[in-house]
């Protein structure tokens, strides 16, 4: 039994998008935490699904300004102490040491970072490589779209090229059938512009 440590992207998607393969792994009797800045929305969620959630109150490191931004003014601050982060570095330093905090408290064996958060790999290798820690880094992209790609809601592998078009196809029937009702209304739609027309159509026969 290991403890196993999935840093993510703090939006629905993301965490969605891990839940085929944590719980495979905690099937296997692995204990599995996720962080990222879990706002209490997306902490009842990961409860929901079984998993521990750890409190991690510090920006990613080498997001795009913008981004870099809207995260500070999640904690109250504005453009001027994204500036300063970034003339000084304090983002990488505090960020590191949030993880340092975490890998004390529950000293995971695995990690696995979101590739969205691949920047956070330059703060966590100078505290992962001397301990031995194993860092993955985890699509959470649909995969629906590349070619042989595993959906990244199942715990396959690239060389399942069969497994991989069977459960492919599930996840389009599936995300058809969360979306039927606005299908219907769109087929609703089409059916009566189609009807408006041919009785357009005949008005203008009938009178001409």
């Amino acid at each position: 039994m290991s403890n196993i440590l999935f840093i993510v992207m703090p939006t629905k998607g993301h965490v969605n998008a891990l839940y085929g393969f944590a719980k495979e792994l905690q099937i296997l009797n692995h204990v599995i935490y996720i962080t990222g800045g879990i706002d209490s929305e997306l902490d009842y969620l990961v409860k929901c699904y079984g998993f521990n959630v750890i409190d991690l109150k510090s920006v990613p490191f080498g997001l795009k300004y913008h981004d870099e931004l809207n995260y500070y003014k999640r904690f109250g601050k504005n453009t001027k102490d994204v500036i300063i982060s970034r003339l000084y570095d304090t983002t990488y330093f505090e960020r590191q040491e949030s993880f340092s905090d975490i890998l004390k408290l529950i000293k995971p064996q695995f990690i696995f970072l979101d590739s969205f958060l691949g920047m956070d790999y330059l703060c966590l290798y100078p505290l992962i490589f001397p301990k031995g820690i194993q860092l993955f880094f985890i699509n959470t992209m649909s995969g629906l779209k590349k070619q042989n790609m595993p959906p990244c809601n199942t715990s396959l592998l690239p060389n399942e090229r069969f497994k991989i078009k069977l459960s492919t196809f599930k996840n389009i029937i599936k995300i058809m059938g969360d979306h039927r009702a606005i299908i219907g209304v769109g087929i609703g739609i089409v059916a009566f512009s189609y009807l408006l027309v041919s009785y357009y159509k005949n008005i203008q026969k009938f009178i001409f």
